[in-house]
């Protein structure tokens, strides 16, 4: 044996617990002296597998798997079973082994210890048991009990617990006791556990429980903590108490007594003999007495009608058995007497009788009956002439009452039966509906403290209504809501009146701010009141540095005299004067236009702006249309004289072939006679070709004289000179639209998209299609001249407007027709647009004037040819 291994050996001999080692096939490889000592083994008898005979049967099966499993993974375990004791007796053990590596690492076996924890693990057992039996009966306590631990987590609740507060034990285990609190009862929670941990306990503290089906409970708690061995809270333990219907009790009993002290009416308590026992503010006020000097009174000293003869016969006591009304006369203190109407009842409390009487002043009655009656009446009227409707909510039943100048304002018979809070509802206009409620609820919760809610409300004829509505919760002894009263006013004129003001004066005002004209308010002779300018070069001084001065003194005297006739003219006529007028300023020319209009009544309003741009625009434009015009006429001669003169030598060659044709007829082979046909053709085409140049030249410049169109009859006119196919058809769609403009350029423009539209059609069928509609500017109507032809493909629908483009060679034509088309529709202000997809057909569309041809500035009468 290795020195160490003696050393170890001689340790664990001496050593105050049981120590073993085994190797891998679980064989006790050594036991100390104390194992031998204990079990009365020795220690021949342990080694192998005679350990096993120590272990109690129960127990070995149990600690054989746990070594098992542990020695897969080659980990510490620990494990506790019972052993037997050298007197026969098993005694619980707990064992906790480690693996036994070699220096080399090689997994040997376990080296364990056992120390006996026998009396431990009796008494933890006996405590489970108990704790079982006491978390049965403390769930099936008719107490409200609850656990929780350090964090505040309920542990238990009893059966009586969950019962009350209407909640299964699966909602409340392992959740926060605040969960099941008001927010305010939370914070008090939360500031109670710091002082119960010191405390240790706490008594009747007032907490708000929420039920399950949301209903809050006033409870007391009273509650124990539990601490572990190191003192340190581990759980505690409550007793709760609910006093909700107490605390209600109490409180109706304060509002009582409340009520008693501050009512309206003047109360008194008397004994059976007639004493005055107790009084009310009221009655000590009605009759000038303190409380001390009306309990030393009896009821004939304040009441000359009553004696002290009556009160001593016992029948006069009966007559108070029940309530009796009769009226009578007190006397104050200071002699004076007063009518009252007094209400008697002889009641019993607590086995004593009283007898309480409530006394009414009835001196004031006859006027205030005249002032109610009164009152009502002005109200009525007042309602009726506001326009002002009544609604009262019952909020226990949820009915509500509705006046008859409430359904009025809704266009609803009077006499007709609503009484619900959806009728309200569902009349809300829906941009309003939301945050009507939204104020109501806010009102309702508490969170404002007044209603009144402006929103928008339909009436039966389906218009809607500006209401405003204003109402005021009434609650009961509970402090429950329990009616609503308001009005709604209908505020439509004047909610209408406001948005106009407000958008006018918006509009107005962005106007007035936007614009650079400059701003003078003066009297009616021109003296300045107020002004407005930002142009520090015309009127470089501050602003109020005008005011008192006449605008007249700010312009030479010419222009003066214009300010004075412009004056008297606005005064004469009422109507605006405008006066334009030059200025030199630095040296340079400037134009001003001034604009005066009467502002209020007496007062003038000037407006000046520099127009020195538009008159140098104006100047520049007439330069501009001298110019063009002669442009236009050398244009125009140009035009003429070089279709004339280029076809003058075209009519030639026409004669040269014609002479050929005659001179060499049948001596020339056919293939010369075809040459000539192809000449002959290509002159002609070249004629046409002159021709749509000039009409392009033209085009947009010609005033044509303005008429009346019947459309019908135009169309009918186009189709009969085109000549169209048999099998074709063309339409035309016109509502009754009347055109009074140029019919000349609207004729060539129709013929030209109708004739296009059979000319490249690829079909003998075609359908073809003129609709006139009219456009959202009045000024303008819409054609639309549609086929079921080929088509054009989207890359050329744009150069088809150009001049000499032709998609389809194979169809006679210069490639001029569209190009004139769209310049005679812009010349008019009009726009012209292609739609189409290659096999859909095409759609042309363009607008025309409704009634005129030419814009007015565009040339003048005078330049028409």
């Amino acid at each position: 044996m290795k020195p160490f291994e003696l050393d170890f050996k001689n340790l664990a001999d001496h050593a105050p617990v049981l120590i073993w080692v085994s190797n891998t096939e679980w064989d006790c490889m050594y036991v100390n002296l104390r194992w031998c000592s204990f079990t009365g083994q020795t220690k021949e008898e342990a080694l192998g597998s005679g350990w096993r005979n120590a272990l109690s049967e129960n127990d070995l099966l149990t600690v054989t798997n746990a070594a098992k499993q542990m020695q897969e993974s080659q980990q510490p375990f620990e494990v506790e079973f019972r052993l037997r004791r050298n007197d026969g007796k098993y005694r619980w053990m707990n064992c906790h082994a480690i693996p036994h590596i070699s220096a080399s690492g090689e997994f040997l076996g376990y080296i364990g210890t056992c120390v006996e924890n026998h009396k431990e693990h009796l008494l933890r057992e006996q405590t489970v048991k108990q704790e079982k039996r006491l978390s049965k009966l403390y769930e099936k306590t008719p107490a409200l009990m609850q656990s929780i631990d350090a964090n505040g987590t309920l542990l238990s609740v009893s059966d009586s617990w969950l019962e009350h507060f209407g909640y299964s034990r699966a909602d409340v285990i392992g959740r926060k006791l605040t969960d099941f609190l008001t927010k305010e009862s939370s914070r008090d929670a939360a500031v109670q556990m710091e002082l119960f941990r010191s405390r240790g306990h706490c008594e009747n503290i007032g907490l708000q429980y929420l039920t399950g089906d949301g209903r809050v409970r006033e409870i007391n708690l009273n509650a124990i903590a539990e601490t572990d061995f190191h003192s340190q809270f581990v759980r505690s333990t409550a007793v709760l108490e609910d006093v909700t219907e107490a605390r209600k009790s109490l409180r109706k009993l304060q509002q009582t007594r409340l009520a008693f002290d501050q009512s309206g009416e003047a109360i008194f308590w008397l004994s059976l003999e007639g004493k005055i026992t107790d009084a009310n503010q009221q009655a000590c006020e009605s009759l000038g007495y303190t409380i001390d000097e009306l309990m030393t009174l009896s009821v004939w000293d304040i009441d000359p009608n009553e004696s002290r003869g009556n009160w001593e016969q016992a029948e006069w006591q009966e007559t108070f058995a029940k309530s009796k009304t009769f009226r009578s006369t007190h006397q104050k203190k200071n002699g004076l007497q007063i009518p009252v109407e007094v209400n008697a009842k002889l009641i019993n409390v607590d086995g004593e009788s009283f007898i309480i009487g409530l006394v009414r002043d009835l001196s004031e009655d006859l006027r205030h009956d005249y002032e109610f009656s009164h009152t009502k009446r002005r109200l009525e009227e007042a309602l009726r002439s506001g326009n002002i409707g009544l609604w009262d909510w019952d909020m226990q039943s949820g009915v509500v009452s509705y006046s008859a100048e409430w359904k009025t304002q809704v266009g609803l018979p009077t006499d007709c039966t609503i009484d619900g809070y959806e009728e309200w509802e569902k009349r809300v206009h829906p941009d309003d509906k939301d945050q009507a409620v939204l104020r109501l609820q806010n009102y309702l919760n508490g969170k404002t403290d007044g209603y009144i809610s402006i929103f928008r409300f339909k009436h039966e004829d389906g218009s809607y209504r500006w209401i405003r509505a204003q109402g005021r919760v009434f609650y009961d002894a509970d402090e429950r809501p329990e009616r609503m009263i308001g009005v709604h006013v209908d505020m439509t004129d004047q909610k209408l009146a406001q948005i106009e003001l407000r958008e006018k004066t918006a509009e107005l005002e962005a106007i007035f701010n936007a614009s650079p004209d400059l701003f003078f308010r003066t009297d009616r002779d021109g003296l300045i009141q107020d002004c407005r300018v930002s142009s520090e070069a015309i009127f470089p001084q501050p602003e109020d540095g005008y005011i008192g001065h006449k605008i007249q003194s700010l312009v030479s005297s010419d222009v003066a005299i214009d300010y004075n006739h412009a004056y008297t003219n606005l005064s004469n006529t009422g109507q605006s004067q405008t006066i334009e007028y030059r200025m030199r300023i630095n040296g340079d020319q400037v134009w001003h236009q001034a604009v005066l209009v009467k502002f209020h009544k007496t007062s003038v309003a000037i407006f000046i702006r520099d127009i020195t741009d538009r008159k140098s625009s104006e100047l520049d434009l007439i330069k501009r249309t001298r110019e063009l015009e002669r442009s236009n006429d050398d244009l125009d001669r140009f035009a003429y004289v070089a279709s004339h003169d280029l076809k003058s030598p075209l009519r030639g060659i026409q004669h040269l072939t014609k002479w050929i044709r005659e001179d060499s007829e049948g001596k020339l082979p056919e293939t010369c006679n075809d040459h000539l046909k192809r000449l002959d053709e290509q002159v002609t085409r070249m004629q046409s070709l002159l021709d749509d140049l000039l009409q392009y030249s033209r085009a947009g410049r010609v005033r044509v004289a303005v008429e009346a169109i019947d459309l019908q009859e135009m169309f009918d006119e186009i189709v009969g000179l085109i000549q169209p196919p048999p099998m074709a058809k063309i339409q035309l769609h016109n509502d009754g639209i009347d055109l009074l403009t140029g019919r000349a350029p609207l004729f060539h423009v129709l013929l030209n998209l109708i004739e296009n539209a059979l000319k490249y059609h690829n079909r003998d069928d075609p359908n073809i299609h003129v609709r006139v509609t009219e456009t959202s500017d009045l000024e303008y109507v819409q054609f639309e001249v549609s086929d079921d032809g080929p088509g054009i493909p989207s890359e050329h629908q744009k150069q088809i407007f150009e001049m000499f483009q032709r998609l389809d060679t194979s169809v006679s034509g210069t490639g001029m027709g569209l190009a004139v088309v769209r310049r005679v529709i812009e010349a008019r202000g009009g726009t012209i647009e292609l739609v189409s997809q290659p096999g859909q057909g095409s759609q042309f569309y363009f607008t025309w004037p409704s009634m005129r041809d030419l814009p007015e500035n565009d040339f003048d009468d005078d330049k028409q040819r």
